[in-house]
């Protein structure tokens, strides 16, 4: 008989936490798609305050790490609050280090840290998330993290992080940005050779991309700026009828090299005149 009780105790006591637990999520999930709606209506700070009650009430509920993502999101994005963005994020990690939303914390903390100036910090971030994050987005941070070397300009690492990405993404959408890209440091170097060596072979791998038109005006620039002032006035004569809609800004880059070219012969007559 003592047996019987005890046993329908302990039964009713299950019983009443499963109930309990029911409650619990689904209040949560109510109180979590409330606070969504007022995010999506453009009642920030309604929506936060709705978040950071679903972590004081419940903070063992799977919706508890989206909620604390979304007020690091809301400080962010549309309270010019990146501190306390930063902050929020910074428990997400420490709280719900198994979340999913870690990631989405990563790349905001590393577009925090990289308007700030703080360039190494961005690329510790984007280097996590190049480990830990969605494999679809790994050509994207390995792109990220050669633009932020470009940021303290250490080129040659960009030109590494660059070659990194042609090699292990070379379908990827961003391996022709990052093949534009080491032109560009070879240029910003002053390596003139090396950039127009790259740019040729960007022109020759992707003739119709939208930065073609970009790399002809760094292979001009780069001609240029190496003396071979005839040649570079070649390339933007071609690049002139080319490309039409940028005609006023390739005119004036014409009209300044024809001026360098003409400035040697008008040395010449003034000396001879001084004779």
């Amino acid at each position: 008989m003592l047996k019987r009780r005890i046993l329908s105790t302990l039964l009713t006591a299950a019983f009443a936490l499963t109930l309990l637990s029911g409650c619990t999520s689904n209040s949560a999930e109510s109180d979590y798609n409330e606070a969504d709606t007022l995010l999506g209506e453009g009642y920030y700070n309604a929506a936060l305050k709705a978040y950071q009650m679903i972590l004081h009430d419940y903070p063992e509920s799977p919706l508890a790490p989206p909620a604390l993502y979304r007020t690091g999101y809301i400080y962010f994005h549309y309270l010019d609050d990146p501190k306390t963005a930063m902050e929020k994020y910074s428990e997400l990690f420490y709280l719900y280090p198994e979340a999913k939303e870690l990631t989405l914390a990563a790349s905001d903390l590393a577009e925090i840290h990289s308007r700030a100036g703080e360039h190494l910090k961005a690329i510790a971030q984007y280097q996590w998330l190049l480990e830990e994050g969605s494999i679809d987005e790994r050509a994207l941070y390995q792109l990220n993290i050669a633009k932020e070397y470009i940021l303290i300009y250490d080129l040659r690492q960009a030109r590494i992080e660059f070659s990194e990405l042609i090699s292990a993404f070379p379908s990827s959408v961003y391996a022709k940005d990052a093949s534009f890209q080491i032109a560009t440091t070879y240029y910003l170097e002053g390596s003139y050779d090396e950039a127009l060596s790259n740019y040729n072979k960007f022109l020759k791998n992707y003739p119709s991309d939208a930065l073609a038109t970009d790399a002809m005006l760094g292979k001009a620039a780069s001609l240029e700026d190496s003396g071979r002032l005839e040649e570079a006035l070649a390339v933007l004569s071609e690049l002139q009828e080319l490309s039409p809609g940028e005609d006023e800004l390739i005119k004036v880059r014409i009209d300044g090299i024809k001026k360098r070219i003409d400035a040697p012969s008008r040395k010449k007559k003034r000396r001879r005149r001084k004779k």
